[in-house]
């Protein structure tokens, strides 16, 4: 076998293991689990501080959350995202209810290759937060 024809091979088996990783990983969920019990009625529930009549989560928007606050603000990603912090604005954050499992969670989607270019659905600050 060449040179050409064995690296052409390795490339092949590599895209093939990404895209398999990828389908792996599409399939339990952008955060690493699927959405069961009390977070996954949570999310099927969850509805925008800003507008009652649409959905926070479209199965995969959301996920725990790493978050803090600085001078009122709140800034958030999602677990196992390695984007910038995003600001939230204050219509996005959850007020009415507590996060079912203490931690803070984040409902939105990223777009495009811009690592700071996220959409926040909904916010939910964690106990303590």
């Amino acid at each position: 076998m060449s040179e050409r024809n064995a690296l052409a091979l390795a490339l092949t088996i590599m895209a093939g293991l990404l895209v398999f990783m990828y389908t792996i990983d599409f399939a339990r969920g952008a955060d690493g689990h699927t959405h069961e019990g009390a977070i996954g009625h949570f999310y099927q529930s969850w509805m925008m501080p800003s507008n009652r009549a649409i959905s926070c989560c479209h199965e995969q928007d959301c996920s725990p959350a790493e978050a803090y606050q600085k001078n009122g603000q709140w800034f958030a990603r999602k677990q196992h995202d390695l984007g910038e912090f995003t600001p939230i604005d204050p219509q996005k954050v959850e007020t009415d209810r507590d996060s079912p499992d203490g931690r803070s969670h984040l409902c939105g989607r990223r777009y495009g290759f811009n690592n700071n270019n996220f959409s926040v659905f909904c916010f939910i600050a964690g106990a303590g937060g």
